[in-house]
């Protein structure tokens, strides 16, 4: 018997023959393979959660009755309202940042955590995130994972893209081995209409818009046979709305900017063979939308609506200690009023 010395005690060794090591190794890789294999979801289907113009505000607002809103409310709301085995795409519009003050800086950090934690990844730009100039937006896009869009926002000097021009997401899709496969890929565009110019801070370099018609436009083609949809987060009236969702090569519009739903539109639907989206102001309401796809990958139908998250609603913990966080940094500013006039409301 052969065997190895080991604290005074002989340990007996078998010889395992050939063959079962070569069994061994394929039950091994198996295990292997199998712990690292996640299947694809149900890409005949997609759901879109959707934001815009939450400046900041990290909590319900105050008004006397039912107060709506909040980071919090609004994780809740997306983990207890996210489907199984179905795919899911957070977006935000734009106007996350707040007001140029050292409060607005603090809340907008904590913002972005929070939206962090949320699954955010994708988030458009309106005139307002550019309180504390493009540098802070860059960290956030570094620390945090995000992808700010500006597909029609270019720099006066240089002409260049300030941001990109368009993100294409992944969602609902497998993996093997760390490799992703399957799932829908999801083209973002992001445009600002050019009556906005005069409302970007000037805490840095001007601002160049290309036309938003053009520049949707011209991505819209780019990134088409990447994509099996395309989305456009537009912060622009309703005349250039009308003109987006009707254009070919765009699924749906979701309109950043906060307005009125025109009579005979709804919050969410379809517009011709495009879906049309509209927003709450200061995200006290979250859009919710339904796709769904044919086996080519077109898709077929969208609805959905705004819902406001009201004071029944439950809080995400881990997010409530966050906003709770907020408020003691706040709290120990030495002044923590304006640095500059903020722009007007939108």
């Amino acid at each position: 018997m052969e065997g190895t010395q080991r604290r005074g005690r002989q340990v007996a060794v078998r010889r395992v023959p050939g063959r079962w090591w070569i069994v061994l190794g394929v039950v091994a890789a198996i295990a292997v393979f199998s712990s690292t294999l996640s299947l694809p979801q149900d890409t005949s289907r997609l759901f879109i959660f959707f934001t815009a113009t939450a400046h900041a505000n990290l909590e319900p607002c105050g008004c006397p009755v039912n107060p709506s809103g909040g980071v919090s409310r609004r994780a809740a709301f997306i983990r207890s309202h996210t489907p199984p085995d179905t795919p899911v795409l957070l977006l935000d519009g734009g106007d996350v940042v707040g007001p140029p003050t050292p409060e607005g800086l603090i809340r907008s950090e904590f913002m972005f955590r929070a939206m962090e934690e949320m699954g955010n990844s994708v988030l458009g730009l309106g005139a307002r995130d550019f309180s504390f100039g493009p540098d802070f937006l860059r960290f956030a896009e570094e620390h945090y994972g995000f992808t700010f869009v500006g597909t029609n926002l270019l720099s006066s000097r240089t002409r260049a893209h300030l941001f990109a021009p368009y993100a294409i997401a992944r969602v609902g899709g497998g993996r093997v081995l760390g490799i992703p496969f399957g799932g829908l890929r999801v083209g973002v565009l992001s445009v600002m209409g050019k009556d906005l110019v005069p409302f970007i801070p000037d805490t840095w370099e001007p601002a160049f818009l290309l036309d938003p018609l053009v520049a949707v436009r011209t991505f819209s083609k780019r990134i088409r046979s990447q994509c099996d949809l395309v989305v456009v987060l537009a912060y622009t009236d309703q005349n250039l709305l009308d003109s987006l969702v009707s254009m070919p090569g765009v699924d749906v519009v979701i309109a950043a900017r906060t307005l009125n739903v025109p009579p005979g539109y709804t919050n969410v639907g379809m517009r011709g063979k495009a879906a049309l989206a509209y927003t709450g102001y200061e995200a006290r309401r979250i859009g919710v939308m339904h796709v769904r796809l044919d086996s080519s990958r077109n898709m077929t139908e969208a609805r959905g609506d705004l819902i406001a998250l009201s004071e029944n609603l439950p809080e995400d913990e881990t997010v409530r200690a966050m906003v709770q966080e907020s408020r003691r940094a706040v709290a120990a500013l030495p002044n923590p009023g304006s640095l500059q006039k903020e722009p007007p409301a939108q």
